[in-house]
């Protein structure tokens, strides 16, 4: 899983330096799918991983941390767990 994140991140660095330009990258969303095949691309539609899993299961692809992702301050952060 490791690898494939490497290679997916040189890839989009590799497409993002040639000029290419990044599908619907939304820097208010973390997470990105990335696709492979017919309709190939990335798009930045997800708010988790879990969801992004969903959209590529049974398609050839990955999902990636959005690299335009810029966090909100007023984003809601979970609760702090209390310490024992």
């Amino acid at each position: 899983m490791r690898r494939f994140a490497v290679k997916t991140v040189c890839v989009v660095a590799i497409s993002v330096a040639a000029g290419a330009a990044p599908g619907l990258a939304d820097a208010n969303l973390p997470v990105c799918a990335q696709t492979y095949g017919k309709g190939d691309g990335i798009s930045c539609n997800y708010v988790s991983y879990e969801q992004c899993r969903a959209f590529v299961s049974g398609l050839a692809g990955g999902c990636i941390d959005n690299p335009y992702y810029r966090a909100s301050s007023n984003a809601v952060r979970p609760p702090k767990r209390a310490r024992r």
